[in-house]
């Protein structure tokens, strides 16, 4: 599994320790609970951040991996980036959430 994301110093300094201390993380592949929009800073996600829809139907799925991978990029004049990748741990199960 691989994400590409905007760079956000917290979200980065959580998956980056992970990855130096060779740490498990969860991970959930699902759609989004909210519907997205437009935020005033032109990102195209949930404004309260991104929720997994989960829901009796359990078609998301969720597990534990480690951090293969991970880099930042800061073009001159562009928004930082960073990608991280993942390698699984174990059986990915049925998300679900009440």
């Amino acid at each position: 599994m691989s994400s590409d994301n905007l760079y956000t110093e917290e979200d980065f300094t959580v998956l980056f320790t992970a990855w130096k201390a060779g740490t498990a993380v969860d991970v959930v592949f699902d759609i989004a609970k909210e519907a997205p929009v437009e935020n005033p800073d032109g990102t195209v996600v949930p404004s309260a951040g991104w929720t997994p829809k989960g829901g009796a139907n359990g078609k998301g799925l969720k597990g534990k991996a480690y951090i293969t991978n991970i880099s930042v990029n800061a073009p001159d004049g562009d928004n930082a980036t960073y990608s991280v990748t993942f390698a699984g741990s174990g059986e990915l199960s049925k998300y679900t959430q009440a």
